[in-house]
């Protein structure tokens, strides 16, 4: 007996894929710390290619007690501003980031995704650098 086959939808719109893979995240490496109000957080990843007109990357970070930050660029790298970096005394220091490429349409007044969601990466921005515990010198 035959296998019944599933027949096409003729009104089914395709799912646009999208037009680039995700950004690859460079750096900081995931669960980086960095220590001080004056470190400098400096977020990287790879082209995709050439950007087209109104296409850009988007950096979201998400950042402990406040509203995540979105910032679009040209470039592979965004600094993060010093004004992120949380008060003295918080004790939640975590930033979550990720990075992926969105277009607008000429005349158009919001952003579409480009490219494939990227990775999250984890850093953390102490009030100062753990002190290294010395370890132990070898006995002879």
């Amino acid at each position: 007996m035959p296998t019944p086959t599933a027949t096409p939808d003729p009104n089914a719109t395709p799912t646009p894929l999208p037009r680039y893979l995700a950004p690859h995240l460079l750096s900081p490496p995931d669960g980086a710390v960095f220590g001080g109000a004056e470190a400098t957080v400096y977020l990287q990843w790879t082209s995709v290619g050439f950007l087209r007109p109104g296409e850009w990357y988007e950096v979201h970070l998400a950042r402990p007690g406040g509203e995540p930050v979105v910032e679009r660029t040209k470039a592979t790298g965004f600094r993060v501003p010093a004004e992120q970096y949380p008060p003295d005394g918080s004790i939640v220091r975590r930033f979550l980031w990720q990075v992926r490429v969105v277009r607008m349409e000429p005349g158009g007044d919001t952003y579409e995704m480009a490219s494939a969601q990227g990775a999250v990466r984890m850093f953390e921005w102490l009030e100062q650098l753990p002190t290294p515990s010395p370890e132990p010198s070898p006995t002879p």
